[in-house]
């Protein structure tokens, strides 16, 4: 078990220098700052709250990039565009010194998408203990693991929501689904497909007491958190529309990238392509892995499907990469062309991609292709495995 993590953790010690910066760049003062408020008893939707001294101390102190002046010349009017049961959760942190809270969180996030993946990776019967430790490495360098944690964003709790939920749908547990689905709350828009599938399961399943139970958690959350701050409301739907032009990693983004203008009729028969790809990789799926294709695909079309998304929320692709690397893992023997696609899927072509516009003034958005890469590789495994249906149990 040691000798299986031990490439995981040679890799994150050589990465730690990128993962925790000596200042913390990125969104970091953001979160701590909105829990700092809601602590001091206002609302992160209030404009003024975020210019007390405290936050203001915390951004001249060095420790952190203020982002508040970008996103003002990005004319988003008000700091906070997620839920405010989010800001409560970073309450904790808040209620700290910004030299114990920032920290805090920057750790809480890293570990959290650590021990994630590996539960993650854990939940596949692995044949060859070598490819897990390798699948754990790809995750380790992968560009929204590395960007997104070492950016201040809580990418690795939503990847622990995605581990519990799928939990509590393998093994027909409540509190690990609950906990899960309260965790993915925290950023609903990269999850909705999730979520809608995952509601479709236990429907079929009649899996009634797991419906209730995380309906009641959710709709007491929300309720609870929309009469503290009733301008919640009206604040996100303001700036709903408003943040999904300014940037991100979408299908939008990426046609507007390659085509040089938005193209409504491209957008939308690309995202059918790749739903129909979804859907035949879950139906090819070898039956005892059919939730996990399920989970990883749901994903995979969720992060292209919805019109507001970043890079680092692609680290919700990493139960594809399992999957994939796991396929490659039982597939039969002369397939080792694969295992490089999954490589170049997963990890350099997002590399690529992230570094691009930073070499060659001027060059396109791509971002957005990399649910579109994870989509083909996981159904290119699923079609190579197919040949070993018998003793998969398909």
């Amino acid at each position: 078990m040691i000798a299986s993590h031990a490439p995981l953790a040679v890799v994150l010690a050589l990465t730690l220098p990128l993962l925790w910066p000596p200042s913390y760049p990125g969104d970091h003062l953001t979160f701590w700052a909105a829990g700092h408020i809601v602590a001091a008893g206002r609302s992160p939707y209030d404009a003024s709250a975020w210019t007390d001294s405290v936050i203001n101390a915390a951004a001249a102190s060095g420790l952190v990039v203020d982002m508040r002046p970008v996103r003002n010349v990005a004319a988003i009017w008000t700091y906070w565009t997620y839920p405010p049961w989010t800001a409560v959760a970073l309450a904790p942190f808040g209620a700290l010194p910004a030299s114990v809270g920032v920290p805090l969180f920057h750790f809480t996030s890293l570990v959290a998408a650590v021990l994630a993946a590996v539960a993650l990776a854990r939940s596949l019967p692995w044949r060859d203990t070598p490819r897990y430790a390798l699948a754990l490495v790809l995750f380790a360098l992968c560009e929204p693991f590395i960007i997104g944690v070492r950016g201040g964003h809580f990418v690795g709790v939503l990847l622990a929501g995605v581990c519990l939920v799928q939990i509590g749908v393998l093994r027909n547990r409540v509190w690990p689904l609950v906990a899960g689905a309260l965790l993915l709350s925290l950023k609903p828009p990269a999850v909705l497909t999730l979520a809608v599938v995952v509601l479709g399961i236990l429907l079929a399943r009649r899996r009634w007491s797991q419906i209730a139970w995380t309906t009641a958690a959710l709709g007491a959350i929300a309720a609870i958190s929309v009469v503290a701050y009733p301008d919640s409301l009206a604040a996100i739907a303001a700036t709903a529309a408003e943040i999904a032009t300014v940037q991100g990693a979408t299908t939008w983004t990426l046609v507007a990238g390659i085509l040089g203008a938005q193209s409504g009729g491209v957008v939308a028969g690309l995202q059918l392509a790749l739903v129909v790809a979804c859907i035949l990789s879950v139906c090819l799926a070898p039956r005892p892995f059919k939730i996990h294709a399920i989970v990883a695909v749901a994903l995979v079309a969720g992060l292209a499907l919805v019109p507001y998304a970043q890079d680092h929320d692609q680290l919700l692709l990493i139960p594809a990469l399992f999957l994939a690397v796991f396929y490659r893992d039982v597939a039969p023997r002369g397939r080792g062309w694969y295992l490089p696609l999954i490589g170049v899927a997963f990890v350099a072509a997002p590399w690529l991609i992230d570094v691009l516009p930073a070499i060659f003034a001027g060059a396109p958005a791509l971002a957005g292709l990399t649910p579109f890469l994870a989509a083909i590789t996981v159904l290119v495994g699923t079609a190579i495995v197919r040949r070993a249906a018998p003793p998969l149990g398909v």
